[in-house]
């Protein structure tokens, strides 16, 4: 008996009564797609439909958006139309990405996550879409699994794996951090007034995951976001690849800055593993 297969259809089931229904009649599709046995779903045929679907006030579709939906709170909390209506999120249950996700055992936020980038794509407000931007690269950063940084010849410079440069409509920094606040202070339910976003013009924001194994267990990386100066953010652009001291010359010179202030940067980059720099030490043969 295939007990994982039964508890993943009958999660789908509670959630969708539209798959549910499809799976009564036995819809070849539906069947299909659990992956179960003819023993097996004659069994959730046979489940008394009222059982299945019961959700008194609602409260168990409530649960589960509110758990899946938690690492989008800023988004959640404006809405497509920039009017706070979260009744958005009840599609989820219905789509094909959640039921991809639970039948493959698949994580339901990232699948979210997917799910609502392709919604916002057509959502009237710009806040709203750069919010969830921010806030998928977050879902994202936070459950990455980084491979090891290869070696670096010495004195070069590369930005760490677990850095990542995101660019966004100018003033996404200013609106999450004025909604944060909001919703910290008054709850989940607030619908504050947020900055609006222009699209017209670019930021660039750094994400940095802390150093450590890959997450598990539910227990995720923190990540730290922070507004870039547009010549900071170039440089760390350019180093996605090594970059030689000669290069960082060049970039000084190109931009008329003081090499000294360029390196004072890479410095204080290296000292928070933003940047990784090659050493002597690293590449010497171990004895």
């Amino acid at each position: 008996m295939n007990h994982r297969g039964l508890q993943r259809a009958l999660f789908r089931m509670q959630h969708d009564p539209s798959f549910a229904a499809r799976l009564r009649a036995g819809d070849a599709a539906a069947a299909a797609s659990t992956g179960l046995g003819p023993r097996e779903l004659a069994w959730l045929r046979a489940a008394d439909p009222a059982a299945i679907g019961a959700d008194r006030e609602g409260r168990r579709a409530a649960q589960l958006l509110r758990n899946v939906a938690s690492g989008l709170a800023l988004a959640r909390a404006v809405g497509p139309r920039g009017d706070g209506d979260r009744g958005w999120l009840a599609g989820f249950p219905r789509s094909d990405a959640f039921h991809r996700a639970v039948s493959e055992g698949a994580s339901l936020p990232l699948a979210l996550a997917d799910w609502a980038t392709e919604r916002a794509a057509g959502a009237p407000s710009a806040t709203f879409r750069a919010l969830l931007a921010l806030e998928v690269a977050l879902l994202r950063a936070r459950r990455a699994v980084h491979e090891p940084a290869p070696p670096l010849p010495e004195s070069a410079i590369r930005r760490a794996p677990g850095a990542r440069l995101l660019v966004v409509p100018a003033g996404t920094y200013a609106a999450a951090s004025t909604l944060k606040e909001a919703l910290e202070a008054k709850g989940d339910e607030a619908t504050p007034v947020v900055p609006p976003v222009d699209e017209a013009a670019r930021e660039t924001l750094l994400l940095v995951a802390e150093d450590g194994p890959p997450p598990r267990f539910g227990r995720l990386r923190a990540v730290r976001v922070e507004p870039l100066a547009p010549l900071v953010a170039e440089l760390l652009r350019r180093a996605a690849r090594p970059l030689a001291p000669s290069a960082r010359a060049a970039f000084a010179a190109q931009h008329e800055l003081d090499v000294a202030e360029v390196e004072a940067v890479v410095d204080e980059y290296v000292n928070e593993r933003v940047l990784l720099r090659g050493s002597a030490a690293a590449r010497r043969p171990q004895q």
